[in-house]
């Protein structure tokens, strides 16, 4: 399958993670549905605002996400629709969302974790180590992630003053509605991890 970008053809080239390019659609679209992290006492089901991108990769995926904002739930990215590509991909129609979580700024926070094998038999979301992140990203993972736009990365604990227990997950921040940013992190650590079967040992 050959990549393909409407934004090359304005003069915008598309954006490439290792072996992933991503294509932001311009323009945005309504989903009545579940979201994944409503407010409290928020409606079940709410109408939503959709950002999508497309992922085309060297393994001969084609595959639509969404950015979603929703007016009592925090904004996700899921995927939409699989156009075409390897079974291993179909995991993630199900699975891998990204919640982000509005601070204080005009910024969105997101856990950077990635797409894994460990004692099943299938990729789950865990929390990546600095080599994993550089193997996924093939060289720098903080430096290419700045690039489309990622504010800053680290802890929970040093981008919010989190106390909980989470304050050691590697974190991301970008500003608000930022689709390429976002649609960046979300290659780097649910494509590539597929793509690369990460965690996966030799014979299993």
């Amino acid at each position: 399958m050959v990549s393909f970008c409407i934004e090359a053809v304005m003069g915008e080239p598309c954006m490439q993670i290792n072996r992933a390019t991503i294509e932001v659609i311009v323009g945005s679209v309504s989903i009545l549905d579940n979201p994944m992290n409503p407010d409290d006492g928020a409606p079940e089901v709410q109408a939503g605002k959709v950002s999508k991108f497309r992922i085309t990769t060297t393994d001969d995926l084609e595959m639509i996400f969404g950015l979603i904002t929703w007016p009592q739930a925090r904004p996700e990215v899921r995927a939409i629709e699989m156009v075409d590509g390897l079974s291993k991909y179909e995991r993630l129609m199900k699975a891998g969302r990204l919640s982000l979580i509005p601070v204080e700024g005009g910024l969105w926070l997101a856990e950077m974790n990635v797409m894994k094998f460990n004692d099943r038999k299938y990729q789950t979301l865990n929390r990546p180590t600095e080599s994993e992140l550089e193997f996924l990203a093939g060289g720098d993972a903080y430096e290419l992630l700045g690039s489309f736009g990622a504010k800053k990365i680290g802890t929970r604990e040093e981008l919010v003053g989190e106390t909980s227990r989470t304050r050691n997950a590697l974190a991301v921040l970008f500003e608000a509605n930022d689709t390429k940013a976002v649609a960046a992190m979300y290659t780097l650590t649910r494509i590539m991890a597929v793509m690369f079967d990460l965690g996966l040992k030799h014979g299993d």
